[in-house]
């Protein structure tokens, strides 16, 4: 078993990033098979990064929450965690309040929701999504 921050300094070396000390602190110790929540409210994740995070969700099989909260992503950052989470088979919860998402996202949003099942909550709380199609999006 690898702890999840070699997982993830590996992971920064192959898209050719640096590591970002607040994501280690965030996963130090903790083993991809035990992790049922990632949180990385108000880390900033750069673009290149968030294809990192998609590897990371990917590891974590039993992963159930993914909190992503102000950590300014919008809509092309989210085109890029797209088919890690429509794929993966354990997550419930996506929290991406207070990120910079609009209609478009929302609409990819609407579509993992109906290519994932297991997806019961998004959390878009002070985004750029109505109000109505948020209540969309989560009665998929």
């Amino acid at each position: 078993m690898t702890e999840l921050t070699g997982t993830y300094t590996e992971y920064c070396q192959e898209a050719g990033v640096k590591p970002s000390k607040d994501v280690i602190a965030l996963i130090k110790g903790q083993y991809p098979e035990e992790i049922m929540e990632l949180d990385f409210s108000r880390v900033y994740i750069a673009r290149k990064m968030v294809t990192v995070i998609g590897k990371l969700v990917e590891a974590c099989r039993n992963l159930e929450r993914l909190n992503l909260k102000g950590c300014q992503m919008e809509n092309n950052e989210l085109q890029l965690l797209d088919s890690t989470l429509r794929k993966h088979g354990g997550i419930k919860e996506i929290i991406l309040d207070e990120t910079g998402l609009s209609l478009a996202g929302g609409k990819m949003l609407l579509e993992l929701c109906k290519m994932n099942p297991t997806v019961k909550s998004i959390s878009l709380r002070k985004t750029f999504i109505s109000t109505e199609y948020q209540n969309r999006i989560n009665l998929q």
